[in-house]
C-alpha cells in the first residue's frame, strides 16, 4: 500500500529476452541448446522482440552480431551472422543479468570441445594467422596424418621443378589453411570429444580467462592455460 492507501504498481524491468524453444542447424553449430536465452545484442540488453533482433542483423548486413546468451546461471557471447538459430519465444530477462553494456570490440568465435573426462580444448572457429604456417600449425595441433600428407606433397612439388612446384605449394598451403579447423574437429570427434559451446573472445588468453572465471570446474586439457 502507498501512503495514500493506493496499491503500488509492481516494478517492471525495461528489458526482456528471447528463449530458444528449438535449435536449427546454424544454432547447433554454435553450440546452442533449446532453453538458451538471448539476453544481449552486441553487448546491450534489448526489448526481447524478434523484430529488434532481425533489425539489428539487417543493419550490420553480412557482418556478425555479437549475441549474449544465458544458460544455467552463466552467460557468454557468440558471434553469429544469422538470427535463424531456431524458434524463439519472448521471455522475461533472467534475474542476475546486469543491464550495463558489455565490451564487444575485436571478439571472434572459439570452439570449446570437451573430452569424456571433462577437460576442454579450444580452437578458433575459423582459421587464424598461425594456420598459414602449415607445418608449424599441424605440429601445434598434433595432426600427424595431415602433416605426413603435407610432407608428401612437398616432395612431389620439389620433383616438379621450381615454378610448377611453387604453384602446387601455394594451392596446398591455401587448402590446409581452409580445412585445418575441419581436420581438428574430425580428429577430436574420433577421440570422443563433443562440442560444448562456442564463445566469442578477443584472444586465446582472454578465452581461457573467461572459461576459468565463469566455469571454474573446467580444466584445460594441456595443463595450465596460457597467460
Amino acid at each position: 500500500m502507498t501512503a495514500q492507501g493506493q496499491v503500488a504498481e509492481p516494478e517492471t524491468r525495461p528489458f526482456a529476452a528471447l528463449q530458444l524453444e528449438t535449435v536449427s542447424l546454424p544454432g547447433r553449430s554454435l553450440g546452442l541448446q533449446s532453453g538458451d536465452i538471448l539476453v544481449r545484442i552486441d553487448g546491450v540488453c534489448f526489448d526481447g522482440r524478434i523484430s529488434t533482433l532481425k533489425a539489428r542483423q539487417a543493419a550490420v548486413g553480412s557482418s556478425a552480431c555479437l549475441l549474449g546468451f544465458w544458460r544455467d546461471g552463466t552467460s557468454w557471447q557468440v558471434a553469429s551472422d544469422t538470427v535463424f538459430l531456431g524458434r524463439w519465444r519472448r521471455v522475461a530477462l533472467p534475474d542476475g543479468i546486469g543491464e550495463a553494456p558489455l565490451e564487444v570490440t575485436g571478439k571472434r568465435n572459439w570452439d570449446i570441445w570437451v573430452e569424456p573426462g571433462g577437460a576442454y580444448d579450444a580452437l578458433p572457429s575459423r582459421g587464424d594467422v598461425l594456420a598459414w604456417l602449415v607445418p608449424f600449425n599441424l605440429v601445434r595441433l598434433r595432426l600427424w596424418s595431415a602433416l605426413a600428407l603435407w610432407l608428401s606433397l612437398l616432395v612431389v612439388s620439389v620433383m616438379l621443378g621450381f615454378w610448377l612446384g611453387l604453384a602446387v605449394q601455394v594451392v596446398v598451403w591455401i587448402y590446409f589453411w581452409r580445412v585445418t579447423p575441419v581436420l581438428v574437429r574430425q580428429d577430436w570427434m574420433a577421440r570422443g570429444f563433443r562440442l560444448w559451446r562456442v564463445i566469442a573472445a578477443p584472444s586465446e588468453n582472454a578465452l581461457h580467462a573467461e572459461v576459468s572465471k565463469s566455469f571454474p570446474q573446467m580444466r584445460f586439457i594441456h595443463g595450465r592455460a596460457p597467460r
